[in-house]
């Protein structure tokens, strides 16, 4: 059997680790003394034309990333039967499956963090076609991390650019990529094809899920539940649209500030001033009484029409003393909320100590 260090020129060492469904990954070591993972085209693959195709499409696309958690592209090029493969840097480490159980708070948020930076890179790639690349097959099994603790997004296989979903390019409608958790309602019903940045922003949020134990612990976190609804809504129009906006709200949730729903449901209600600002007033005491969470579907329409992008918005028509009413009623509903979130988190504190007591008893 010919040695794989006799196809690729510059390859010295070469060692098969794993197998995917169309591809074969080695573990080299080129001229140069650099470690390389190797992924080479299978033989034999049915409509391998079209397998060949998708290969070099994530040749392509790795080289044209920059980001520290995608592996970049060292060299590319083709066997003489035709089989393209590529080299990219060798990762040593651990599949999120294997060690994220494992891992300390602070190792999963950079983790995390460096992932959904990673993806929030490829959705706002500029490509000559269009904007935005969609990866599809984010899964546990696809996210490394390095001995370093570095999260590192592997397998851009099933990626596409949302300008360019040919058949060349994408798979065929009701083939699926991807594990079955981490694939979005949409996918499971109606194929990969088609795929929008928001089926990223659902399997992102099943990486959160499955890190939950060591991110938010066992106790309830009202906040980051939120942040879990807005990811894994099954109507892709209610998650947050894509890594960007999702980032975001991950940051606002570490800084323990209240997570922002998805933009697509911050509309921009048009009242006219005095009534807006009538209208914010009367509702403060109903936020300051009542359960914001059970007001979710609401409450975000409201606060857009209170943010200050609207405030600015209406300034130039309105009087002083109307601008002034606004902007006294959006503190008095900011100050509701916080307090909201407070009483939220002091019932929480009250469940878990009530909880340590009945075991203490029980014992």
């Amino acid at each position: 059997m010919t040695e794989l260090t006799d196809l690729i020129p510059g390859l010295i060492r070469a060692s098969l680790v794993d197998e995917g469904g169309q591809a074969w990954i080695y573990r080299g070591l080129d001229q140069e003394g650099r470690w390389v993972a190797v992924k080479l085209l299978k033989q034999g693959l049915p409509r391998a034309a079209e397998a060949a195709s998708r290969l070099r499409l994530e040749a392509e696309l790795l080289r044209r990333f920059s980001h520290r958690s995608i592996p970049r592209l060292l060299r590319e090029g083709e066997l003489e039967d035709g089989r393209p493969y590529y080299l990219t840097p060798w990762f040593e480490g651990e599949t999120l499956a294997d060690c994220g159980p494992i891992l300390s708070r602070k190792e999963a948020l950079r983790v995390m963090h460096d992932v959904i930076d990673a993806i929030q890179h490829a959705h706002c790639l500029r490509l000559p076609t269009g904007r935005g690349v969609v990866h599809r097959d984010l899964h546990l099994r696809n996210v490394l991390v390095t001995v370093g603790g570095r999260g590192v997004v592997l397998d851009f296989g099933a990626a596409n650019p949302l300008a360019s979903l040919t058949v060349d390019h994408a798979t065929h409608v009701g083939e699926l990529v991807g594990a079955d958790a981490a694939l979005a309602p949409e996918l499971r019903s109606a194929g990969s094809a088609g795929a929008q940045t928001s089926a990223d922003v659902w399997a992102l949020g099943k990486l959160l899920q499955f890190l939950r134990p060591q991110i938010a612990g066992f106790g309830r976190d009202g906040q980051f539940e939120r942040l879990l609804k807005f990811c894994l809504a099954e109507d892709p129009n209610k998650r947050y649209q894509d890594a960007d906006e999702l980032k975001e709200a991950f940051a606002s949730w570490r800084a323990q500030q209240r997570v922002p729903a998805p933009r697509t449901q911050s509309r921009r209600w048009k009242f006219p001033t005095g009534l807006a600002a009538g209208l914010a007033l009367s509702l403060v005491p109903w936020l300051s009484s009542g359960p914001v969470y059970a007001g979710d579907e609401f409450v975000p329409s409201v606060a857009s029409m209170l943010e200050p992008a609207y405030l600015n918005g209406v300034s130039s028509s309105a009087s002083a003393a109307e601008v002034e009413r606004l902007h006294q009623a959006l503190e008095q509903a900011r100050a509701a909320l916080r307090l909201q979130d407070e009483r939220a988190d002091q019932v929480s504190s009250e469940e878990r100590e009530a909880q340590v007591t009945a075991a203490r008893v029980a014992v």
